[in-house]
């Protein structure tokens, strides 16, 4: 049962793990966690990346939203004009606006000569169909399309991979960072993006310090631009590990830089930490008893401390995330077993303690049987008994000469095959007299024959220690409706004088002595 409890206890805390884990619940630990590993890990970006921003300086000194494409292609030729290297419009160019400013950046995007890139948004439709918000054919004529999506964790809407493709009727679109970092090692169909990457030595200019010449052509020269909003009105922004808020082209730039440096990160979730904490528990159930709650929170404690320092290593070095919450709530939860095993083991300990109080009580520790106090507190009973006691003769002298191990050793023999003697207690009631009880059937001569088929079959060889040992037993009974401190008393009626008087008791001690019934049945 004890077993069964402790196993139950475990598969229940690995099932309340799991159930924490796919839940969320884990989510801001994980987080915290999480950031302070990619604080941890801190990496430069490559420099070749810059983000040109839609920001609220610029809407302020615009003064209109939307803004006309006229200015989207002033800005696309001034980047080309400068040397950039690649130009990548995070923006929303689907539909048509005024012509004329229209034709104005499809002019400019020809001018580009094909390094310019609009973005494309895949989207599930009212149908339930999988489309893409392509640019306007006459935009995609002159510039490559390239997506943008960005998934979402579902359970805490955290934005830290994005897909590197996708497909429709029309085609396969490939992802912004895939299309411009131009990687050629086969790449996850899950792009996770590495926020160990200090954003705060990414390049970020406003969009009208670029369209106006505020901004030295050399920061613009042979560098990969992305354009899109990064101002509060314009809502496009996203949650990400270790920087909190930030704007979508910061986030594509980020996907960029990750490719850039060779960063392709395998997202091994909570897996290692529900494993690691299930083998925990497997050794808990099978540890020796030795092992106390301190010896326990030491190891599970040392286990929370390599499995963040493994964790962070397999990230700064294999390209592994980790999420590190399940294993640390999960030996929180084993300590919390330990605690409650280990103040079960004191409650039975306890209890045993208290049984054994209440055995010797009433029992004699050396055989087990019942003790004289143990004897007299059995159930009253209305039916007429019968009581035979029985002495084992010169145990005195032989302590004396054998020792007290020796003697106690022959009576625990002595008390075994009294077991097997057919009555329905049997007592020890002093260190060397013993007693049956079992219900009178009223039969005297049976009983009397009884007594001496005891005294035959009791007295003879007995070994203990190396000692051949012959014991002489005798025998006294009595019986009727008494209680049974009556019927103590009356077939205590052995006449040991005898074995007093023999010259080696040890070795040829007295024959038996049978007074008879002291009390007729």
């Amino acid at each position: 049962m004890r077993h069964l409890l402790r196993w139950t206890a475990a598969i229940v805390a690995i099932l309340v793990l799991l159930g924490l884990t796919q839940s969320g619940m884990l989510a801001s630990l994980d987080r915290r966690l999480d950031d302070w590993r990619l604080a941890a890990t801190s990496r430069p970006v490559s420099g070749t990346t810059v983000v040109v921003e839609i920001d609220s300086q610029s809407l302020a000194e615009m003064g209109i939203w939307p803004w006309p494409r006229s200015l989207h292609a002033a800005l696309l030729d001034r980047l080309m004009a400068a040397g950039a290297d690649e130009v990548v419009f995070d923006i929303d160019f689907s539909s048509s606006r005024d012509p004329f400013d229209d034709a104005q950046f499809t002019a400019a995007l020809e001018r580009a000569g094909g390094y310019a890139w609009l973005a494309a948004f895949a989207q599930t439709g009212a149908d339930g169909q999988f489309h893409f918000s392509r640019p306007l054919p006459e935009f995609a004529a002159s510039a490559g399309s390239v997506l943008v999506n960005v998934l979402l964790d579902p359970l805490t809407a955290t934005a830290r991979s994005l897909p590197v493709s996708a497909t429709d009727e029309h085609g396969t679109i490939p992802a912004l960072a895939v299309q411009l970092a131009r990687n050629q090692s086969a790449l996850p169909e899950i792009l996770e993006i590495d926020f160990s990457l200090n954003l705060a030595d990414l390049p970020r200019l406003s969009f009208t310090d670029v369209l106006y010449g505020r901004v030295d052509p050399a920061l613009l020269a042979g560098k990969q631009i992305i354009v899109g909003a990064s101002a509060i009105e314009l809502r496009d922004f996203f949650t990400v590990p270790r920087y909190g808020v930030i704007p979508g082209p910061v986030l594509q730039a980020l996907a960029l830089e990750t490719l850039k440096t060779g960063r392709i990160l395998t997202n091994w979730g909570h897996l290692p930490g529900v494993l690691i904490v299930s083998a925990l528990a497997l050794l808990l159930l099978f540890r020796p008893r030795r092992a106390n709650v301190p010896t326990i929170f030491a190891t599970l404690a040392m286990t929370s401390f390599l499995g963040e320092a493994m964790a962070l290593l397999a990230y700064a070095q294999l390209n592994l995330l980790v999420s590190t919450a399940s294993l640390h709530v999960g030996l929180v939860i084993l300590f919390g077993l330990a605690l409650a095993d280990n103040g079960y083991n004191h409650l039975l300990a306890r209890r045993a303690a208290q049984d054994r109080l209440r055995f010797l009580a009433t029992h004699d520790a050396a055989t087990g049987l019942l003790s004289q106090q143990g004897l007299m507190e059995l159930p009253r009973t209305l039916v007429p008994q019968v009581l035979l006691l029985l002495q084992v003769q010169a145990t005195d002298e032989l302590r004396v000469t054998l020792g007290h191990d020796v003697v106690e050793a022959v009576l625990y023999q002595f008390a075994h095959r009294l077991g097997h003697a057919g009555f329905t207690e049997v007592a020890r009631t002093a260190p060397a007299t013993f007693a049956l009880l079992r219900g009178d059937d009223g039969d005297a001569d049976g009983l009397a024959r009884t007594a001496t088929q005891l005294r035959t079959r009791l007295s003879g060889e007995y070994h203990a220690d190396g000692h051949h040992l012959h014991i002489e037993v005798v025998v006294g009974y009595a019986s009727g409706a008494h209680t049974r401190a009556e019927l103590l008393n009356q077939a205590d009626c052995v006449d040991p004088g005898p074995c007093r008087s023999a010259p080696n008791p040890k070795l040829q001690p007295c024959g038996p002595v049978d007074p008879g019934p002291s009390s007729p049945a």
